[in-house]
């Protein structure tokens, strides 16, 4: 299958073998040429030091048509970027778990 892809399509081996060294180098913590890579790197930091400080209900949301939003505090924070780690940031333990459990609800459903 690869070799097809190699044949075929040179660019898309290419570009996936750039994705995963850069998470790779960022594993390694080095930064990368990617930009968003290392914004997304910079944000998850952010995010670990403020899921340690408000662990169970978090920091909450900070609109960005406030005063810049997060801007006066982070030099680049979205954390709608990041996944899980935005949720936990925003919504905290508590707050994830909530707005997730209908969907764990079904996936453990389907497991009975």
């Amino acid at each position: 299958m690869v070799v097809l892809l190699q044949l075929f399509a040179p660019e898309f081996i290419e570009h996936y073998s750039d994705l995963f060294g850069n998470a790779f180098t960022i594993f390694t913590g080095e930064q990368t040429s990617e930009y968003s890579t290392n914004i997304r790197y910079y944000e998850a930091e952010v995010a670990l030091k403020g899921i340690s400080e408000h662990p169970w209900l978090g920091n909450g949301f900070l609109s960005s048509q406030w005063n810049g939003g997060y801007l006066q505090f982070h030099r680049y924070f979205y954390p709608a970027d990041i996944g899980i780690l935005g949720n936990l940031y925003v919504f905290g333990v508590i707050g994830t778990l909530f707005i997730t459990s209908p969907m764990l609800l079904v996936l453990f459903g389907f497991y009975r």
